[in-house]
């Protein structure tokens, strides 16, 4: 896939002892926090992140499988000279009778 993101940091606040911020990839901080709700925080980041990445793997799978099965149906239609199945549209009324 792609290059992961680096992760957020957990950095202690430069006024306030015991309190924390996140530092995000892209540098901001987060507001401050104690240490629990910091990692929480960090660790929901890295989660949503993964599933991103799960997520652009799945559809890239998705389309590869649904351009394959185009290339079989047209090369099925080439070989057997006809092409495939009617579309079936229910009537007005809505339903197959």
């Amino acid at each position: 896939m792609g290059q992961r993101p680096r992760p957020p940091k957990l950095v202690p606040d430069a006024v306030y002892p015991g309190m924390w911020r996140v530092q995000w990839p892209d540098g901001r901080l987060s507001d401050m926090t104690n240490l629990a709700r910091a990692q929480d925080t960090a660790a929901c980041f890295i989660e949503t992140e993964e599933r991103h990445q799960r997520g652009a793997a799945e559809a890239i799978r998705r389309s590869a499988v649904r351009q394959n099965a185009m290339a079989g149906a047209v090369a099925n239609e080439h070989q057997h000279g006809e092409a495939g199945g009617e579309l079936m549209l229910p009537p007005a009324g809505g339903e197959f009778g």
